[in-house]
């Protein structure tokens, strides 16, 4: 079972001022794209930097929006700087949705 995490704000969403309790519209390209890899069996983690008192929120948000999911994680880790090998944009998420597109593991040594 292949996995994808995907970012709330300004991903599965267009990106709006933040303000707590605020959503920006759903990016339908997105959401099509999670409603096609749902299908497929993926298991999808939508992560937030926004608080864990959102989680209620954004939940009911994105069932309301039909917007597919395995759980919401919601808090960035602190740390001094960030690093993600796998970051995948727009167009490579939509052929990942479309089986366009392979993911493969990679080993770091």
């Amino acid at each position: 079972m292949q996995s994808i995490v995907v970012d709330f704000d300004g991903t599965i969403t267009h990106p709006i001022k933040f303000a707590r309790g605020r959503f920006g519209r759903v990016n339908s390209q997105i959401a099509g794209a999670l409603r096609r890899l749902w299908k497929d069996g993926w298991v999808i983690i939508v992560w937030t930097g926004r608080s864990w008192g959102e989680h209620e929120n954004i939940v009911r948000f994105l069932k309301c929006q039909e917007v597919p999911f395995s759980q919401v994680v919601c808090c960035k880790p602190i740390g001094d700087c960030y690093f993600d090998k796998k970051n995948l944009n727009e167009q490579e998420l939509q052929e990942v949705s479309l089986g366009k597109r392979v993911i493969r593991e990679e080993k770091i040594e």
